[in-house]
């Protein structure tokens, strides 16, 4: 199949169009990409620890924490807010009372409350993270305890 058969000019013109849109839908994915790559969440996605059975769902605005040692083969799952600081590589984990109760709920009469909250102390608090490959570790500030995480 041959454009504009022998008019030269006509496959011209068809030409640059193809090449206008090319290049217009080049731009427009490299820009997606680099807007990307700097307003988007670096440790968003689902990291399974290294030594632990804990597992983190981060997304936008959420943490979702699933502790097998903890909440057993139940579907139980808690939720835990957060903060992070892109420049100083900071991410503050925090625990909201009302997310404790669902999930202290969900569990039954298995873990209270309390037993939640302590259980889940070593990760409420402020971290310093790094990235490697797909390896996330997490540096507690005051005493240089470290979480290490593999994306899932």
């Amino acid at each position: 199949m041959m454009i504009a058969k022998n008019d030269e000019e006509k496959r011209s013109r068809v030409f640059g169009i193809v090449t206008m849109a090319c290049t217009v839908l080049i731009i427009l994915i490299g820009a997606f990409m680099l807007i990307r790559l700097f307003t988007g969440n670096p440790i968003e996605g689902i990291w399974k620890g290294e030594d632990t059975d804990l597992v983190l769902t981060i997304k936008k605005d959420i943490i979702v924490a699933d502790y097998a040692e903890l909440l057993g083969d139940t579907d139980a799952k808690v939720e835990l807010s957060y903060t992070m600081d892109k420049d100083a590589k900071t991410l503050t984990i925090k625990t909201e009372d009302e997310k404790l109760q669902e999930a202290a709920q969900a569990l039954g009469e298995g873990i209270e409350e309390s037993g939640l909250k302590s259980a889940l102390g070593m990760i409420t608090t402020t971290f310093e993270y790094s990235m490697e490959d797909d390896r996330l570790t997490l540096t507690e500030r005051e005493y240089g305890e470290q979480l290490v995480f593999v994306k899932k």
